[in-house]
This record gives structure tokens, sequence and C-alpha cells, in this order.
């Protein structure tokens, strides 16, 4: 180890036997899988180099120790660690004798890549994993991974401002949080770090369990410690400013439970992950388990079909082999398989898949979504039936008549319809950031103009339409869609009406008649002779 004093060391990462002396060192009793799987993976990121903070203090884990630690009788320390990932060799940076060389070193390595984030290191040898943001995860050979829940985390070290992209993770301490405080926890403080939504520790999320009223939270001391009821974890969402939306399994007689039709757990799963919004999942069926475990949904993992032009009713979940998942057990960034025998387990890294043990799936929302996204793409899917079903026939014969390409998209739409062979993919967005997209795809350059200028509201539900064949591709660049749908996301009550309808050669626009008494969306249909398809959005 090298440093400019005590309270700063670099460790150099040069053989195994540094990383199984960092593993020793953080889980002396070698009992938990988080620090295991977590030094592995640092390992893996190619790692060079690990800057210690030796005293620390850490506002999630002061306000644990506030609340409880420092109430007990068995003697805590306050101040925790802090540890640095590095993929280059910082120990002659952190040396430096000249304070503004140092600072200014240490953030050019942060604009080159070569900082991985960050780690609390908690004086708790049960669950020493704090805050944590770690630029580390893989994706697995003819897949497409992708981390969709991230947000840039911004961090200090030694003067110089440094920052990571990801999404944070935290052991449940075992003593005053389970795993739904810590996997709330994420939630929050990922809607924090992104969106300015409020800052929330785990110790204010365990409170949850002293103010309830149930019979639940009276089961153990402290209240909540052995977990929060999905009541208690609804009333946490809730205070933070967010509107949880609940599916879950049904009991059927003799108490077994399955999911009702239509509702398929990956494709809901798919739409709020693929929106950008970290998704709780219930699990039950878990070896060694009383009670239901807690994780967060956070990337998904996209994988080509084989014949998938032969196959219908498929959704873009069939495409998702694996979600990525934040575990509190196991640690950070893991891959999920949907179901069971996706990779015959060579490149599952849970126990448990959504298919079979997953019972409940609670996605938060910000407050001003009123439409979820199973109601958008079903009535996307409906609107779009009833347009070939009605108006398909005269549009090819009239105000597209000699456009030969436009109607062979058309009729290919109409073919696909019939067959069951389009898949739609729903994802919440910002209005402004929908448009943007738009103007930057190579859409018809008058679909671009019309949406630009067409008034929506600050969130939208945009559900994309693809034939098969032409979404069946791993690299997101590689895919494309024939067209789209926009619903109002703050639409409340059951307006089946969207904003706007993309298809291929034709546009349609719903505008709101503000001169009555009562408003009404009047729409009206507009040509785009020579339209084309054009790739989804995707982010990079």
């Amino acid at each position: 180890m090298t440093g400019s004093d005590e309270s700063i060391l670099v460790r150099k990462m040069e053989s195994q036997a540094d990383w199984d002396d960092l593993e020793k060192v953080l889980d002396p009793v070698r009992k938990t899988d988080a620090v295991f799987n977590t030094v592995r993976q640092l390992r893996d990121a190619g790692i060079k180099s690990i800057v210690i903070e030796n005293d620390y203090l850490d506002r999630d884990f002061s306000e644990e120790y506030t609340a409880f630690y420092a109430k007990l009788f068995r003697r805590h320390r306050r101040h925790a660690r802090r540890m640095h990932f590095f993929t280059s060799d910082v120990s002659q940076i952190v040396a430096e004798a000249d304070a503004a060389k140092l600072i200014g070193e240490l953030e050019r390595e942060q604009r080159e890549g070569h900082y991985a984030g960050f780690l609390v290191w908690r004086p708790m040898a049960e669950a020493p994993i704090g805050r944590a943001v770690l630029s580390v995860f893989k994706s697995w050979p003819e897949m497409h991974g992708f981390l969709q829940v991230r947000a840039t985390y911004e961090t200090h070290l030694l003067g110089a401002r440094l920052s990571v992209s990801g999404v944070p993770f935290m052991q449940q301490d075992k003593q005053f949080t389970a795993c739904s405080q810590v996997s709330l926890w994420a939630v929050g403080r990922h809607f924090s770090a992104k969106h300015g939504g409020a800052w929330i520790s785990p110790a204010k999320i365990a409170a949850t369990a002293f103010e309830a009223h149930d019979v639940p939270s009276a089961s153990s001391l402290p209240a909540g410690s052995r977990g929060l009821t999905l009541s208690n974890m609804v009333a946490a969402l809730r205070r933070m400013d967010l509107q949880p939306v609940l599916h879950h399994k049904r009991e059927l007689p003799g108490g077994k439970l399955e999911w009702p039709a239509p509702l398929v757990p990956a494709a809901i799963v798919a739409r709020y992950v693929e929106s950008g919004l970290p998704v709780l999942l219930g699990l039950h069926d878990l070896e060694g388990t009383e009670d239901f475990h807690v994780v967060v949904v956070t990337g998904t993992a996209f994988r080509e079909l084989e014949n998938c032009e032969t196959r219908s009713q498929l959704t873009i979940a069939d495409f998702i082999p694996f979600f990525l998942v934040q575990d509190d057990r196991l640690g950070t960034n893991r891959w999920m398989p949907a179901k069971k025998g996706n990779s015959q387990g060579a490149w599952d890294e849970t126990p448990y898949n959504l298919e079979d043990n997953v019972s409940f799936i609670l996605a938060p929302l910000p407050q001003k979504v009123f439409v979820t996204a199973e109601l958008a793409e079903r009535y996307s899917l409906d609107i779009v039936e009833q347009f070939y079903m009605e108006d398909w026939a005269s549009h090819r014969t009239g105000v597209l008549k000699d456009d030969d390409k436009v109607i062979a998209a058309g009729d290919a739409v109409a073919a696909a319809l019939k067959a069951e062979t389009i898949v739609a993919r729903t994802y919440l967005r910002p209005g402004w950031k929908y448009k943007k997209w738009l103007t930057e795809s190579q859409a018809h350059n008058d679909l671009k103009l019309r949406v630009v200028h067409h008034e929506l509201p600050r969130l939208v539900w945009v559900t994309e339409l693809g034939l098969a064949s032409d979404v069946n591709h791993m690299l997101p660049s590689d895919r494309r869609i024939f067209g789209h749908v926009v619903y109002d996301a703050t639409a409340a009550g059951q307006v089946r009406q969207p904003l706007l309808m993309h298809l291929p050669g034709m546009l349609y626009i719903w505008e709101q008649s503000a001169g009555e008494f009562y408003v009404r969306a009047d729409h009206r249909g507009i040509p785009l002779r020579g339209d084309v398809g054009y790739a989804p959005r995707f982010r990079t």
C-alpha cells in the first residue's frame, strides 16, 4: 500500500492474491455472497488500483447509526471507509506533492473513463457493503446487455470531482433493515439522482414499519427488520412522491398462485425497465427463505430468436432472456433468467427466475402518470388493427396510389396483423425527448416536422411497432420499426384516443378543440408519400 498520509491508502491490484486479500479484508468469515461476487466483478472489469478513504462519514450509514446502532450496548463504529476503483494505476497520482496537479490528474483519469465507481465499506462484518455505485457488468456472447436504469452520481476524492454512471447498491444489514428496505432505497436514490426527487435513507424507509399499524410490522424487533409488507412498500414509495403500479399473481382453488391472463410478467417488467424505471420484484419459493425476497430490475439482455418469422403473438419480452437485477444478497448487476433453461444454467447468475419465482411486480411511476404501460400498448394495437380493417384499403388506392414502396410496406403490415407477427415495444418518455429522438432518426422528414409542431404533454407512452423479422437483430441500430403510436401518459380515465399514430404512408394527429365547452380531440390524416422505416429508440 502507498499513500500521501494515513487517511488515504492506495492498493495496487496486480495479482489474484491481491483480490483474495481484498475479499478476506471485507469479509473475514467468507459468508457473504455479495462480497464474493462484487470482488469478482471488479477483478473482471480490469481494476488496477483502489483508493481507500480510511475515515469516511457516510450520510446513509450515519442515519442508521443514529436511528439504531447508537442505542445499543454493543459498540459500533460510526465512521466507515470508502473505496474508489480505477482501471489504471493511480498510486503515483495520489502520492503527488503538488495539490493542483493531483486534482487535475485524478479528474483526467475520470475523463478518460478509468474511474469505475465507489463503495462504502461499513464497519459491519455481516454486511460490509454500504452505498455503492459501480460501473461493472458484463454482457454474454450472442446477447446485447444494457443497463437501462442509470443516473450520474458525483463524488469527491482529495478535492477532485469524479462521477460514475450506474445504479446504487447496498447490502441489507440484517439487524435494522431487510431486502425490501434496501431495494426501496435503491429506487428512491435513483429518482433522487436522475430526476431531483427526495433524498431518502434506509433509516427513513425503515421508519415506515415503525409508523405502520399492522400486525406483520410487530412480528420482529426492531419493527420491519424481517422485511416490510407489500402495503408498507407501497406507502414508502408514495412518501417518495412516486406512484406505484402493482401486478401480482392470483390464488387459485387449492392455493396455487398463477398470473392472470393475459398478463405476461416478463413483458410487464420490460415495458417499465426500458422506460428507465427501476422495477421491484417480490420473489417466493426460494430455498432457505420463509418470506418473499425483494430485488430491483435495472437492465435487459436482447437475443435473436430462431425462426421468429414462423412464430405468432410475440412480445418484446420474447427477445429478452435475461434481466439485470440488484440483489442485496448476491450483489450488483446480476443476470436473472426470464425463465428456467434459457441458457441451460451457463449464464444464470441468480438461483431464481422471473417466470417461476416472481409473485408481484411493483413499478414506481412519476406522480403525473395516470395511464399504465399495459393500457397504452393495448390501445395502440387496437387502433392500428382498426385502421387496417377500416381505412387501409381506401388509402392504398387513393392518397397513396402509385407509391409502390409504401403500399408494399402497408400490405406487409396488414398481413402481419392477420398472422399476429407484429412486435410491440412500449416505454415512457418525456414529450420533448420523444420529439428529439424522432428528429434524429431516419424517419420521413414530413413526419418529423409535423410531430415537432404538435403539442405534447410532459410524459407520453410510446408504442413502437415492427415486423418480427425486422426486430430480430441483436444490435439495436440494426433493428427497424414501421411505425409507432403515442399516448398521453397524464390522461385520466379510459382515454382511448392517442395523440398521434404513424403507420406506413400515413400520420394521424389528434388535436384538442379548446373552443368548445366540452373539449374533444379531432383527428386528421396526413399522407406521407415515400415513407420509410427507421430504427427504434435505443440508449448508448
